[in-house]
């Protein structure tokens, strides 16, 4: 039963993995509108409502694991995704600042839950709330409008907006390249653990069975003594 799960796990991993190896020439045919679209991902991602419903980080993962298996440059990857990630969020940050009166007539497409939501955390985190709300979906597109209402200035918005785009690119893109590069390894690691995992919960299992049914025995003694 143990070798048939693993097994199985271990084809469907090896499905997915070759459904990917199948969709890469197309991508590879795409040439230089590959950083065009990665661009646009990445600042979809950091404009307000349209953030709500863009995996940017997703295919930023997606896009590191395309480079690593592809003639696709990570160096531009990281580039065009930088771009847009900063783009993205100098969009919010205008938008809040010069068109408070556009977002107040239009209040369907940002509640004033959400802006609630980011006024808390931008008074109790101040300019580091752009650079952690950078990390946290629903938040990224949002604190960016909050700090242009609030009239944050704009040195020190960009500098925290900057920061937060290297490293959030940088941590995404990245952890799909190593994805790529290890992803067999990673899976011989996994099917082991799983099996060792397995063996584990076993024993464990075992022992507390035969604990259990020798304090039944214990107790079933007292009573009848």
């Amino acid at each position: 039963m143990n070798q048939s799960l693993i097994l199985k796990k271990n084809t469907m991993l090896e499905f997915f993995m070759k459904y990917i190896e199948g969709v890469l020439p197309y991508i590879e045919d795409m040439g230089p509108l590959i950083y065009v679209f990665v661009f646009a991902a990445a600042l979809l991602e950091a404009i307000p409502v349209l953030g709500v419903v863009t995996p940017g980080t997703a295919l930023l993962i997606f896009f590191g694991f395309v480079a690593s298996t592809t003639s696709v440059h990570l160096s531009l990857l990281i580039v065009f995704a930088f771009l847009g990630a900063v783009s993205g969020d100098l969009l919010g940050y205008f938008l809040g600042k010069y068109g408070a009166n556009f977002l107040s007539k239009h209040q369907k497409l940002l509640t004033d839950s959400h802006f609630e939501a980011g006024r808390k955390f931008f008074e109790n985190h101040g300019g580091k709330s752009i650079f952690i709300g950078r990390f946290f979906g629903p938040l990224r597109a949002i604190l960016s409008v909050v700090a242009g209402m609030a009239k944050m200035s704009f040195a020190k918005f960009n500098f925290y907006n900057i920061i937060g785009a290297i490293v959030w690119v940088h941590l995404y893109v990245l952890l799909g390249f190593y994805f790529g590069h290890e992803w067999r390894r990673i899976d011989a690691f996994v099917s082991r653990f799983t099996k060792e995992a397995f063996v584990l919960v076993a024993v464990v299992c075992i022992f507390i069975y035969i604990r259990k049914k020798y304090r039944k025995e214990v107790v079933d003694e007292l009573k009848n003594s």
